[in-house]
């Protein structure tokens, strides 16, 4: 299994850093099945949390959310337990790597 890990697109949100919108797009149409998209990294939740600063990762959020009920990816997580997380607001916090896989056929996640 191979990971993409397209760094010139990624952009930091609220101490999270993720691939932009049409980075997203684009890699999960240039990748093969069984391939892993790492779309963000940091706390999600936490950086989504910041409804002024996080929109473009909302957004984002949502796209990869959509592209796993269409059957298109599967995603997981993977702790990153030496990689503190950054935040002007909070000191510490949880680091993951946020996965899109993308799968052979898609398969509609609610079917």
């Amino acid at each position: 299994m191979t990971i993409t890990q397209n760094r010139r697109a990624r952009v930091d949100t609220c101490g999270t850093t993720h691939l932009t919108l049409n980075e997203f797009h684009d890699q999960l149409v240039m990748a093969m099945a069984g391939e892993t998209i790492v779309y963000a990294t940091g706390d999600l939740g936490h950086s989504c949390s910041d409804h002024e600063r996080g929109r473009e990762l909302q957004e984002l959020r949502a796209m990869v959310w959509n592209a796993y009920l269409d059957g298109k990816v599967c995603l997981t997580q993977r702790r990153l337990p030496k990689i503190e997380f950054r935040s002007n607001k909070v000191k510490g916090g949880a680091s993951f790597e946020y996965l899109a896989t993308k799968r052979a056929v898609p398969s509609r996640a609610d079917a």
